[in-house]
């Protein structure tokens, strides 16, 4: 199978949510805990929908896994309707969902339940039905109570774990937790390269390289980003999206160790500053990702001399020789050279040969 098959390298994948299943083995429920929009959700509906990867994660063959859509149902009924559609689709044109009847659909939910012979339900629960948490959390509670086949992975984010409150003794949504980082930089580069196989698109090395820098390995920037290019940070979902992580992790800051990255709490430095810090170097705006590119590229040979078509490598990759242009390359060191305001580093022009990035004095701490 390709490997690029996978939403992430297949090991990794495994390494994440392999706790989690052998817990269930154990007992009945388990918990996985991310940020919003670091890409849980899609990990864990990707897994439901491949049998040959649950025995790898450790699921015995008999047990079902089913994936409930139910991170953006806004009302009770509508959330457990969902839940009985995701386990037996007939069940849509069933009167009682049709009803809207939460009562009703209750004892459809625990017929269609009883009707299974092993059963792992995941159930998604995100910021936006967080007040959902403890009515669905006790009903299941009572559910596994008497229905010994039915257990229950808990997929949620920060703000339900926050606001997390149970309403009945037996409720454990906590016992059994485990945390989902944002993507490292390997993570991000597959998929990368994954979406690259699939749409047969073509990214350079230089948007490789400045990706998981410029998103902070939160997946649902990271798409925007891919999709919409450098413009995605102007966009107001951007916007909002970092101004929802941000809130998270200063609400949740012990959680942090667990949920992010190194590059997301940079990234969030850097995206909330008047000035922004880049691999100490100190800049008047967030920089493009091609001007990551160049000064990766740059700081590699710092105070050695760049040659253009060293630069024209970093910008365009394996078409270089194409797009070359002199004036797109004067073009580009220009704007990074007025970004650039670390008063301990000189972008300078050696004629004749390229650039250099000089380090004016021992610290480099801009």
């Amino acid at each position: 199978m390709d490997k690029f098959f996978y939403p992430i390298p297949k090991d990794k994948l495994i390494t994440r949510f392999a706790p989690v299943f052998r817990q269930l083995s154990k007992t009945r429920n388990s918990t996985v805990v991310a940020l919003p929009f670091a890409g849980r959700s899609s990990h864990l509906r990707f897994i439901a929908s491949q049998p040959e990867l649950q025995k790898e994660l450790g699921i015995i063959n008999n047990d079902e896994l089913v994936w409930s859509e139910t991170e953006t149902c806004s009302d009770f009924a509508q959330l457990i309707s969902q839940i009985c559609i995701s386990i037996d689709p007939e069940s849509a044109k069933h009167p009682s969902i049709l009803s809207r009847d939460t009562y009703l659909i209750q004892i459809l939910l625990k017929s269609i339940i009883e009707s299974q012979d092993r059963l792992i339900v995941i159930i998604s629960l995100g910021r936006l039905n967080y007040l959902l948490t403890s009515d669905i959390e006790q009903l299941f509670t009572l559910l596994q109570k008497e229905c010994p086949n039915l257990k229950i992975l808990w997929s949620i984010d920060t703000v339900v774990f926050r606001n997390y409150s149970p309403k009945h003794p037996s409720c454990n949504i906590l016992e059994s937790v485990y945390y989902f980082p944002t993507f490292s930089k390997d993570e991000t580069a597959h998929s990368l390269k994954r979406i690259a196989n699939t749409r047969q698109k073509h990214f350079s090395k230089l948007f490789e390289n400045s990706c998981l820098d410029l998103t902070g390995g939160l997946a649902g920037l990271f798409h925007l980003f891919l999709f919409q290019g450098e413009s995605y940070l102007n966009l107001s979902q951007s916007e909002e999206i970092i101004k929802i992580v941000s809130q998270e992790l200063t609400l949740s800051p012990e959680l942090s160790i667990y949920l992010t990255t190194v590059n997301l709490r940079q990234f969030l430095v850097n995206k909330q500053s008047s000035s922004h810090i880049y691999k100490n170097l100190k800049l008047s705006k967030l920089p493009s990702a091609q001007e990551i590119g160049i000064i990766n590229l740059l700081l590699e040979k710092e105070n050695q001399p760049l040659t253009r078509d060293e630069i024209a490598q970093a910008i365009w990759g394996n078409q270089a020789n194409e797009k070359y242009s002199d004036w797109a390359i004067d073009k580009s060191i220009s704007r990074l050279r007025r970004n650039l305001i670390s008063k301990t580093h000189q972008l300078v022009t050696i004629k004749g040969v390229g650039y250099s990035l000089i380090c004016t004095q021992n610290s480099i701490n801009g």
